[in-house]
C-alpha cells in the first residue's frame, strides 16, 4: 500500500512548465525529482525515460503524457507533474499539456497501481479542467490523493 505524500508532493508539482518539447518536459520534471531525492542520478535516468519513449510513445490523448522509465537512478516509485502551455509531444498530431513524469526503482511493481490511478484520473474530464484552471497546487494534490486514497481502500 502506498499513500499520495509517498509518491509525489506538492514540491514535485509545476502548473507553469516553460516546455517547447518533450526533451524539455522531461528534464524539468527531472530536476523535480532529483532535488526531492527521488531519483540519485538526473542524466541516467532521463537516459531511461528518453530510451522507454523510443520503444513507445507514452502520449495518452487528452492533452497528457506519462513518460516513465524503471531505472537504476530511482530511489523510490515516485512521480512529478507539469502544467505547461500545449506542446507537441512526438509529433504535431500529439499536443500535451499536462505532464506525469514517473520513477520506477528495478523490482518495484508498484508502477502499475500507480499509472492505474493516474489513468484513472486523466479520463476525468472534470479532474483534466481542474488541473487546467487550478492557480495553486493544493487542489491537484487533492485530486491526486482521491484516487490513489479510494485505489488503496
Amino acid at each position: 500500500m502506498y499513500t499520495v505524500g509517498n509518491i509525489t508532493n506538492e514540491s514535485l508539482i509545476d502548473l507553469n512548465l516553460q516546455i517547447k518539447s518533450r526533451e524539455d518536459a522531461i528534464s524539468q520534471l527531472s530536476m523535480r525529482l532529483f532535488h526531492e531525492k527521488k531519483i540519485k542520478s538526473i542524466y541516467g535516468f532521463i537516459h531511461d525515460v528518453k530510451k522507454r519513449e523510443r520503444a513507445t510513445s507514452t502520449y495518452c490523448g487528452m492533452s497528457i503524457a506519462i513518460p516513465h522509465a524503471v531505472s537504476v537512478s530511482a530511489i523510490e516509485p515516485a512521480f512529478a507533474f507539469g502544467r505547461g502551455n500545449e506542446t507537441p509531444w512526438k509529433n504535431a498530431e500529439e499536443q500535451i499539456r499536462f505532464v506525469f513524469l514517473m520513477a520506477i526503482p528495478p523490482g518495484s511493481n508498484r508502477h502499475i497501481d500507480i499509472l492505474s490511478s493516474i489513468a484513472e484520473l486523466c479520463l476525468e474530464k472534470e479532474i483534466r479542467e481542474l488541473w487546467a484552471e487550478a492557480q495553486d497546487k493544493e487542489p491537484v494534490m487533492a485530486s491526486f490523493a482521491s484516487v490513489i486514497n479510494k485505489y488503496n481502500s
